[in-house]
């Protein structure tokens, strides 16, 4: 119940980041998300302020959500895109190295459009490891389960048995 409101939302999306493997797979889908919506907004013709204002909807992590409002602030007043997100401290120096570069070529859609290509594969990547790390955990949880099944169904047939001889 308590994860259901709007602090509790916060909450949960901030423990979520910092856990190992699910907080690293959360980071880069974030991460992609944002890079191709941004490229999406971008090349519909949007400034980059109401760009960053619809960017904050579709972050789908309540805990970036108020941090990110920092963000757009920033970028009202004439910072650049790369500084205010570096001063997030939630994305990656790839992504923020590209936007810089993006910006300074005046080629942000391009440049935007190839970063998250890339950042696509990394989360394919992080999915992989995860589902392996995870495997041998399932396999041996697996067989505990099967193997209390077969102690549960065989202890009592062995007090039969004995209790018979």
């Amino acid at each position: 119940l308590f994860f259901k409101s709007k602090s509790g939302k916060v909450v949960k999306d901030f423990l979520l980041m910092n856990l190992p493997l699910i907080g690293t797979i959360q980071r880069e889908l974030i991460t992609t998300r944002f890079a191709k919506a941004f490229v999406i907004l971008l090349s519909s013709g949007m400034n980059i302020t109401t760009c960053m204002t619809n960017l904050r909807k579709m972050l789908g992590n309540e805990s970036l959500k108020k941090r990110f409002d920092d963000v757009i602030l920033q970028i009202q007043r004439g910072v650049k895109i790369n500084v205010a997100l570096d001063s997030l401290k939630f994305f990656p120096e790839v992504l923020i190295d590209m936007i810089a570069v993006g910006e300074r070529s005046g080629n942000l859609e391009t440049v935007l459009r190839s970063t998250s290509n890339y950042f696509d594969e990394r989360v394919e990547g992080a999915i992989t490891r995860a589902t392996t790390a995870i495997e041998p955990i399932m396999i041996v949880l697996i067989g505990l389960i099967v193997g209390v099944v077969i102690i549960s169904v065989f202890l009592p047939i062995f007090a039969i048995y004995d209790s018979i001889v």
